[in-house]
């Protein structure tokens, strides 16, 4: 795959910045079990994690990790911050590169304090703009089953669903699909031409 960079760069929208973080950034995003917080199989409840279970997913050394990203790991993972008070409030990783689509597969987290404001659209606008001007053809969305949330954002930005793995995995003896969704750099391109044309006539028009 001919990917320009695997480099985690700073991208920044009108309310966000979004960057490499570190290890007390991750421990405030994921406050909370984030398994729990998705309510897939009904399940949710507002259990908050061990700090030092987050902490040890980095071994204490941010610079190795994202080292790793780039050079084994072909990862990018992102914290969200809002950008006036630089206060992390979510994350995105991009990873699991598919040859064949030429594509990688985006997830993302937000903190519950942060839902319905728009936030994660936002931030997955930079994203893919950053994914497609450095080689991916396609971008893949994935959710579980019940996850309703992931779903919302994946529908909202116009990924199209391509595939559907029934019994992916087992939740409490009840099996769970996963929900594969795509976003092609030509139809990303096209709904920004699309979206800038109706801007400026209506601005025209004023």
């Amino acid at each position: 795959m001919n990917i320009t960079s695997y480099e985690t760069v700073e991208l920044e929208t009108d309310r966000l910045i979004l960057k490499k973080g570190n290890i007390e950034d991750y421990v405030s995003v994921y406050e909370y079990d984030m398994r729990k917080v998705r309510d897939i199989g009904g399940e949710f409840e507002f259990e908050k994690q061990d700090p030092n279970e987050i902490k040890a997913w980095f071994k204490n050394s941010m610079e190795k990790y994202y080292a790793k990203c780039i050079d084994e790991k072909h990862t990018f993972d992102w914290i969200i911050y809002l950008k006036k008070e630089m206060i992390p409030i979510g994350n995105i990783t991009a990873d699991r590169e598919r040859e064949a689509m030429q594509a990688c597969e985006l997830a993302y987290n937000l903190h519950p304090t942060y839902w319905g404001q728009g936030y994660m659209p936002e931030a997955v606008t930079a994203v893919l703009d950053h994914l497609f001007s450095i080689g991916y053809d396609n971008v893949i969305s994935g959710w579980d089953e019940g996850n309703k949330k992931s779903k919302r954002v994946s529908d909202k930005m116009g990924f199209e669903l391509f595939n559907v793995i029934d019994e992916y995995w087992i939740k409490n003896g009840v099996p769970i699909a996963t929900y594969e969704s795509t976003m092609s750099k030509e139809k990303w391109y096209s709904m920004n031409n699309e979206n800038m044309n109706s801007l400026n006539t209506s601005k025209n028009k004023r």
